[in-house]
């Protein structure tokens, strides 16, 4: 399947001089004497025309190299990107569009990691969710007595209370008997998001998820 990366057409930046521009500046630097002719016309003048052709073709190869292999604008330079950033994120799938593969090749780029709650809400927010998190712990004697009692592995576990998601869809009459009584719609963005906090998440740790949250949950 073809996308808009494989057929995206390469950017040309102009070079700052034109051709005639360096000829000019090539013909003032031939030394003095009858046989360094400054005419316009002649096998000299077509040596230094075509010198300037080149001249004008490395000015602009030079400046599209710096917007090519810049990652927010790369172009030529996306496989290289991808290869060294290991892109696509699996996290995504394939890229849709030649945009899409530079904000992803960006948001790598600049990415510093982390564990914390700040870094985990702020990964989320950069998906357009807001989300919190809950944290547990394990039951002991100084705890209220109305706080749940958790277990010893409890404190492994939190949860992801994704905020303002759509509801569940609920069973009814029309759909199969063997679906659920409710089932939850997701999104290839909520898919991603899962996907980010799991891999993130430390390796001791298990992740649950909450979307459209109504009550507040207290650890």
């Amino acid at each position: 399947m073809s996308t808009e990366t494989d057929a995206a057409a390469p950017v040309i930046i102009p070079a700052r001089n034109c051709a005639d521009d360096y000829a000019d500046v090539l013909r003032k630097l031939l030394p003095r004497g009858r046989v360094w002719t400054r005419e316009d016309e002649g096998t000299q003048a077509a040596t230094l025309e075509a010198l300037g052709i080149t001249a004008e073709g490395i000015d602009s190869a030079a400046l599209t190299l710096i917007v090519a292999a810049f990652p927010a604008t790369a172009t030529e330079f996306l496989p290289e990107w991808n290869e060294t950033l290991g892109l696509p994120d699996p996290c995504f799938g394939p890229f849709s569009s030649v945009q899409e593969n530079q904000q992803q090749i960006v948001a790598k780029f600049i990415s510093t990691g982390g564990q914390s709650i700040p870094y985990l809400e702020a990964l989320a927010a950069s998906l357009s969710y807001t989300i919190t998190i809950t944290e547990y712990f394990a039951h002991t004697v100084i705890r209220d007595v109305t706080v749940p009692i958790y277990g010893m592995d409890w404190p492994y576990t939190w949860l992801v209370n994704v905020i303002d998601t759509p509801p569940p869809h609920w069973h009814v009459v029309s759909d199969p008997v063997d679906d659920p009584l409710s089932e939850y719609i997701s999104t290839p963005n909520e898919k991603a998001l899962e996907c980010l906090l799991r891999r993130y998440a430390p390796a001791h740790t298990v992740v649950c998820f909450y979307y459209n949250p109504t009550d507040d949950i207290e650890p």
